[in-house]
């Protein structure tokens, strides 16, 4: 599509981690630390969405019904397990796409992290153009009609450093914290 993706600070990891990140279209998948081995974690009505649904399974997809707490605690268990085979989870704690800042997280993951002792890795991604981020009702269609017809965009991607640490609410602020000072539009 022509997108290029400029890495303006930071390195992927080398080692398992979650990695957590602002959303701002179904498309960040794409310009998430391409060549790390990662599992996605996606809301389960994308099994509704035509050619997003089967993308979503060729990427390795956990899907989670947000509002069945059993639901979110078997999400967690497979993404865990995905951790243990070397897969790094990429998360969007926001758990929906905005245009620009940072929304409220969902806790779920911070906890998990604190528990298994895993690394979380931040990230934010941010459009050139914002109104290339999928939010709202606008159909897919239309919008990847749009992504393809736009002459020239990119994709600012900042990779943080590894938070650690055994207490999910302080990992939780602590990242959202990083995300709000890295965001160009905070």
């Amino acid at each position: 599509m022509g997108i290029k993706i400029k890495v303006k600070s930071g390195l992927k990891p080398e080692f398992a981690a979650i990695l957590m990140g602002n959303h701002r279209s179904y498309a960040d998948v794409l310009f998430i630390l391409s060549g790390t081995p990662t599992v996605f974690l996606s809301k389960a009505e994308i099994k509704k969405w035509p050619i997003i649904y089967q993308a979503a399974q060729a990427l390795d997809t956990v899907f989670v019904q947000r509002n069945d707490k059993e639901s979110r605690s078997n999400a967690r268990k497979d993404l865990a397990k995905s951790i243990s085979r070397g897969l790094s989870p990429v998360v969007f704690p926001e758990g929906t796409t905005s245009y620009s800042g940072l929304l409220d997280f969902n806790p779920g993951m911070f906890y998990t992290a604190a528990q298994m002792q895993v690394p979380i890795v931040p990230f934010v991604i941010e459009y050139s153009d914002p109104e290339m981020a999928w939010v709202g009702k606008e159909k897919f269609i239309p919008h990847l009609l749009r992504m393809f017809m736009r002459p020239k965009w990119h994709v600012d991607l900042t990779i943080g450093d590894a938070f650690s640490g055994d207490n999910g609410e302080k990992l939780s602020k602590d990242v959202h914290a990083w995300m709000q000072r890295n965001l160009s539009n905070g």
